[in-house]
């Protein structure tokens, strides 16, 4: 692959993966800060950040590999799945369990 090609095709996709934690970031925030205060959901993005990366840089990659295939929706709905698990663990671990 040409080198310009593969700078574009790099740029792309971290720029894929810095709009897509945000957004599951943002997905956080709206469902934790029913739970918990507004410093206790920075807390948890925090203490789960590397996780929340590496997961979404999975979607984004499985996305870019299955071009032209997959849709948006079904990025979606994994990040979304990402939201979840995270959140779920940010409870149980509050609940104590």
């Amino acid at each position: 692959m040409d080198t310009g090609y593969e700078k574009l095709f790099h740029a792309i996709f971290r720029q894929a993966v810095k709009d897509s934690i945000k957004e599951v970031k943002k997905m956080l925030n709206e469902r934790l800060g029913l739970v918990f205060s507004k410093k206790g959901v920075e807390e948890i993005i925090l203490k789960y950040n590397d996780e929340i990366a590496l997961k979404v840089k999975r979607v984004v990659f499985e996305e870019a590999d299955d071009y032209p295939n997959v849709r948006g929706i079904i990025t979606y709905r994994k990040l979304k799945a990402i939201n979840g698990s995270i959140a779920k663990k940010a409870i149980m671990e509050y609940a104590g369990l």
